[in-house]
């Protein structure tokens, strides 16, 4: 665009030669206004846009600031415990005391060593087993009961006697037993077992198992259990019976009267001929046992019969404790051959089982030949069933 600009023309500056006017002037003159702003001129297009420059590399990530935990706040007062404990109860009325159990025990004593008998007198007879002292009062009645499981008389004579006898002290209260030899030369053995009742006076009173025989020598065996070993001779006192009426039934105990019981109703033939292969009689139920009370085990047959081929033929029934042999504790010998003898058995061993759960059982040897021990299923005409039962002592 072309621009005009318009004002006052400068003053020549070139001397005045002469002629006609006087001298020019050399001062410049006043600057003129200065002019309006020209119009805009319109817009030139939009250039084009540029490539986009590449992206820089990414720098690294800055440094995590390691800011300090708190400390903790103090932990808030424990709330007020709940309301006061309310007041005890009042005892009950305590209950009046139960008669005392017709199976307690008063007293106790066994010997594991056999007794020669040859004593032929009351007065001079041979001690089997003498108790302890006890007291009593005057009316409660009691049993003295004898075991031995193998006991004969002198075999040098037929008829020959082992008579047994109990003392109170130095004081004999009479004839509990008495054993023949049916056969001169020949030794009978067979287990005994004998009590005796009364009521003894208000007072201290020991009581000692003897015996002595009219000929010869007798023997009264025992042992201290074990296999091949016979068990025990004992006496024991207890309570006959209660001197009241019976309370409630309390819970099983040491005061319970049975722990055990398992019986057999047929006879069992006996074929085997030592202690480790010895023909089942009869098995108990597994009882768990405190370790500390003890109780009696008692086997009863309607008979031992040992075989009758030959003299001295036996027949032993051993106590077994959880398959182990613990014993004879009934051993039974025929005095002559061609005589079939028959022995009943109640006979009882008393010991204290050790902490857990034990099974006791009843098995049967003979020396030779065949033996039987007898049992039927009760009835008219039949045989009363055998069997092992346990009690606390």
């Amino acid at each position: 665009m072309k621009i005009t600009h318009f004002g006052i023309p400068a003053a020549s500056t070139s001397p005045d030669s002469g002629g006609g006017g006087g001298s020019g002037s050399t001062t410049p003159g006043t600057t003129g206004a200065t002019g309006p702003t020209g119009l805009t001129g319109a817009t030139g297009p939009t250039g084009l846009t540029g490539p986009t420059g590449v992206m820089g590399v990414t720098g690294p990530t800055g440094v995590t600031g390691a800011g300090l935990t708190g400390t903790p706040g103090p932990t808030g007062a424990t709330g007020p415990s709940g309301g006061p404990t309310g007041p005890t109860g009042v005892t009950g009325v305590t209950g009046a005391t139960g008669p005392a159990d017709n199976l307690a025990e008063l007293d106790y004593a066994q010997t594991g060593a056999s007794v020669n008998v040859s004593a032929t007198t009351e007065a001079t007879a041979n001690q089997i087993v003498a108790g302890n002292s006890i007291s009593t009062d005057g009316s409660t009645e009691i049993v003295v009961e004898m075991f031995s499981p193998q006991s004969r008389p002198a075999g040098t004579a037929a008829g020959a006697q082992l008579i047994h006898i109990l003392f109170d002290g130095a004081t004999l209260l009479g004839t509990v037993g008495v054993q023949n030899s049916p056969v001169n030369g020949q030794n009978a053995y067979e287990p005994v077992k004998m009590e005796y009742r009364y009521t003894p006076s208000n007072a201290s009173h020991q009581y000692t198992w003897k015996g002595y025989v009219t000929t010869g020598t007798g023997i009264v065996a025992a042992g201290n259990g074990g296999s091949g070993t016979n068990t025990p001779s004992f006496l024991r006192v207890i309570r006959a019976k209660r001197s009241g009426p019976a309370g409630a039934t309390g819970p099983a105990g040491a005061g319970a009267t049975e722990l055990d019981y398992a019986e057999f109703t047929s006879g069992v033939t006996v074929t085997a001929t030592t202690e480790a292969t010895a023909t089942g009689v009869v098995v108990g139920t597994g009882v768990v046992y405190d370790g500390v009370t003890p109780i009696i085990v008692t086997f009863s047959a309607y008979y031992l019969e040992p075989s009758a081929a030959a003299a001295g033929r036996s027949i032993i029934a051993w106590l077994y404790e959880d398959g182990t042999s613990i014993g004879a504790i009934v051993n039974a010998q025929t005095s002559n051959a061609g005589t079939p003898a028959h022995f009943p058995v109640h006979a009882e061993r008393r010991i204290t089982p050790t902490t857990g759960t034990h099974t006791y059982a009843i098995k049967s040897s003979v020396n030779a030949g065949t033996g039987t021990v007898a049992a039927g299923p009760g009835g008219s005409g039949n045989l009363a069933p055998g069997y092992i039962r346990i009690k606390p002592a």
